[in-house]
């Protein structure tokens, strides 16, 4: 099993400035930043050692045969936290404790009542916001594969029901490489359109279709949002649909390294209101994409952080009318330092 040596150096350097001695990791889409590998276990990081601990068990152990000298298994025969307060006796008192703040709030309570040098921080959500360039391979990938599925099907849509263009997305995905779906496709016919969270139902396809999809590709996401439409489409989602299309281009060209998100997205959906539209916005303008589909940095008007480059966010400006229906648009964008980037 291979350690990314180069994520575990810059996570040892965030323990640094943060006076923390060792680091308790346990969310599995967390280890599997720093192992390659999405597994149940837990993953203890010394601020000064070169290894680190996985405590796990028997499902794991032919998967962890191969021999790392720089990973130390323990494998837990009564449950990972009696095996973590085990190793952490030793630091009782002595030495800063953290745990990542995605670590749930049972285990939390286990090791704190026991151990009140412990803090819960998010030191490795941090890391997760800036993608090196494997990260960014393997999300263009599952971009890649995303936008091929959807090709396949343009012609297949009409007088299909919602639930059988959402089988065939997931299949085409899977057959062209995917690991898998990212999430459950949106595929909202119509009014359906108006929710935008929707959830495909027997409803045949007609009109104008709102299609919300991604694959995953080596534990990484894609997101992307696309409309169809035929014939007698109602003037208020033609209307709303030019106003999204260029509201995003106004997204994509405020997007720079530095940029404050929440005046991004105020500037946005200040233009979608001047242009008539201030009672239907009901979501935020994107999202953090990586190995969670929804992941920091969170684009919406509360989120006073700036912009980094190495960020991969999405831009998804959407309007929606209530027993009419909705629109939507979405691509994935790579900041960098002076502009942003259509990842495909």
């Amino acid at each position: 099993m291979p350690l990314n040596i180069s994520r575990l150096e810059k996570l040892q350097t965030l323990l640094v400035a943060s006076k923390i001695d060792i680091y308790i990791i346990c969310n599995p889409l967390d280890l599997r930043y720093f192992l390659d590998q999405e597994i149940e276990g837990v993953l203890i990081v010394i601020q000064n050692k070169s290894h680190v601990y996985l405590i796990t068990d028997g499902r794991y152990q032919q998967l962890l045969q191969s021999e790392n000298k720089r990973i130390k298994i323990i494998m837990a025969r009564k449950g990972y936290v009696n095996e973590l307060k085990k190793l952490l006796t030793r630091y009782r008192g002595r030495k800063k404790i953290g745990l990542e703040g995605t670590t749930n709030l049972e285990t939390y309570l286990k090791l704190k009542n026991e151990f009140h040098n412990l803090s819960s921080n998010f030191l490795v959500r941090e890391l997760r916001k800036i993608k090196d360039s494997e990260e960014i391979t393997r999300i263009k990938k599952a971009i890649e594969i995303t936008k091929e599925a959807i090709s396949t099907l343009r012609n297949k849509l009409r007088n299909r029901e919602e639930k059988e263009i959402k089988a065939y997305l997931e299949f085409q995905m899977q057959s062209l490489g995917a690991d898998g779906s990212a999430f459950v496709p949106i595929v909202a016919s119509g009014v359906n359109s108006a929710y935008p969270h929707a959830f495909p139902t027997e409803k045949k396809i007609s009109r104008f279709l709102l299609l919300d999809c991604g694959a995953k590709y080596r534990g990484y996401c894609a997101d992307l949002t696309r409309m169809f439409f035929w014939d007698k489409i109602p003037k208020v989602i033609k209307r709303a649909y030019e106003v999204i299309t260029e509201a995003k281009q106004l997204g994509l060209s405020l997007i720079k390294e530095g940029e404050i998100i929440s005046r991004l997205v105020t500037k946005v959906e200040n233009y979608m209101k001047k242009k008539g539209f201030n009672e239907n916005i009901c979501h935020g303008l994107g999202h953090g994409v990586g190995l969670e589909i929804h992941e920091p940095p969170f684009v919406n008007r509360y989120n006073q952080e700036p912009l980094k480059s190495g960020m991969v966010i999405t831009i998804e400006p959407g309007l929606y009318f209530p027993g009419v229906g909705g629109v939507r648009c979405e691509d994935v964008i790579l900041v960098e330092k002076n502009k942003g980037v259509i990842l495909e």
